[in-house]
């Protein structure tokens, strides 16, 4: 009569097949145990069956076409069901298979014989087996063999499955990560800037690690007779670098009302960040700081600088130059040198502010550099500031390129 046996396990091995994609095509190192099993029998057909819940399997055969159990047959649930090997050396007149579909139907086999893939802890999860449409009897020994590469085959589907679980667990911690350094960046920049008549603004800011905060930050942001423009670069990455910029950020804007200056705001942030350190911990920065006021020619920018990128300032005509004076950095000495410089916007002028992670950005062993920033800088004169960005992004955070760093770019256009 035939068989229909459904495993007690069912329901924990069905759940292992699905979760751990063992319903997939079989990879090579299983295709070679299966003809080594087809080989050691001298068989035409050699099949391995991890089940799922409806019993459709998955197979590999070798020296003949070979088509899915049909649903019903009980071959090797048989098989799953018991501890030991299961031999049929003749289905048409073996009473246990005389009309399962396998044996009765097209396929008619004669020969079987299966073991079990017991997993080392416990569950079923389908059968390795040896079949012919002819009866036979197998050696002895070579019965053992199989059993042999039964636990071959379930070394290698656990290593699947151990692998498949360290990918989901590295892709689960990188996507926890990506999604508490958004929310970090999110903290450090300023989720719109301003409006300001006359003035177009524009920003790129590309971290250099999706799953890893930077230090970079930017704003923009009013103070008194004007607006104040800040761009800069923390020591490191992570959350430490993160705290600080944000630290920097906004102790910037509160000093920046302070009308004596760009040069004093980064002398105070200096203070603050020396107070704040630590011997264990470096904690310092490079910041660029613009304070605008409007005149009758266009915009009076004075510009301090500290460790950081000169701006560079693009006129109408594409003409580039570069604005303010070099400064130490921000953060390191007790006794710093900032100096307030000042340069002049007319209308169709643009102020672009950066971080060095977009000189620094790499094709091959190639550098951006800045001879190159200027020089596409030049083709821009009297673009509109999206325009500016856009072209700089699009020349630096490209797939040719390697970002070693994050890139952060402030683009100011006075309009008219």
């Amino acid at each position: 009569m035939g068989l229909a046996i459904v495993p007690d396990s069912e329901a924990g091995r069905s759940a292992v097949v699905r979760s751990n994609n063992l319903d997939t095509p079989l990879d090579r190192a299983l295709g070679r145990v299966i003809a080594l099993a087809a080989r050691m029998f001298d068989a035409p057909i050699a099949v391995l069956n991890v089940e799922d819940v409806d019993w459709r399997c998955f197979e590999s055969g070798r020296g003949a076409d070979v088509e899915p159990f049909p649903s019903g047959s009980g071959l090797c649930a048989w098989t799953i069901r018991h501890e030991e090997r299961w031999l049929v050396e003749d289905g048409r007149v073996d009473p246990r298979t005389l009309t399962d579909p396998v044996v009765a139907g097209q396929l008619g086999l004669r020969f079987h014989l299966a073991v079990p893939l017991h997993t080392h802890d416990g569950l079923d999860l389908g059968t390795l087996c040896v079949v012919d449409c002819d009866p036979r009897q197998p050696n002895p020994g070579r019965m053992a063999d199989l059993q042999d590469l039964a636990a071959v085959v379930i070394d290698e589907l656990e290593l699947h499955v151990a692998a498949r679980r360290a990918r989901l667990t590295e892709r689960s911690i990188r996507s926890q990560a990506e999604e508490l350094a958004g929310s970090l960046r999110e903290s450090l920049l300023p989720s719109t800037l301003p409006a300001i008549p006359g003035l177009e603004l524009a920003t790129v800011y590309r971290p250099a690690h999706h799953e890893r905060v930077g230090g970079d930050f930017y704003d923009a942001f009013p103070v008194q007779d004007g607006w104040g423009l800040a761009i800069g670069d923390v020591c490191g990455h992570g959350p430490f670098a993160a705290a600080l910029a944000a630290t920097a950020r906004h102790a910037l804007r509160a000093f920046a009302q302070d009308s004596q200056g760009p040069a004093r705001s980064l002398a105070r942030l200096n203070e603050l960040m020396l107070q704040q350190g630590s011997d264990e911990t470096e904690r310092f920065c490079t910041v660029a700081l613009a304070r605008m006021e409007p005149t009758r020619a266009g915009l009076c920018v004075t510009v301090a600088l500290g460790g950081h990128p000169r701006p560079l300032v693009v006129r109408r005509c594409g003409l580039v130059e570069a604005g303010g004076n070099p400064g130490t950095i921000v953060g390191r000495f007790a006794q710093p040198s900032f100096v307030d410089g000042s340069l002049l916007l007319s209308p169709g002028d643009t102020l672009v502010m950066y971080t060095d992670g977009i000189t620094e950005a790499r094709n091959g062993e190639a550098v951006f550099g800045d001879a190159a920033l200027r020089s596409l800088l030049a083709g821009l004169g009297g673009r509109s500031a999206d325009a500016v960005a856009a072209a700089v992004e699009e020349a630096v955070i490209s797939p040719a390129n390697d970002l070693r760093d994050d890139t952060t770019l402030l683009v100011a256009h006075l309009t008219g």
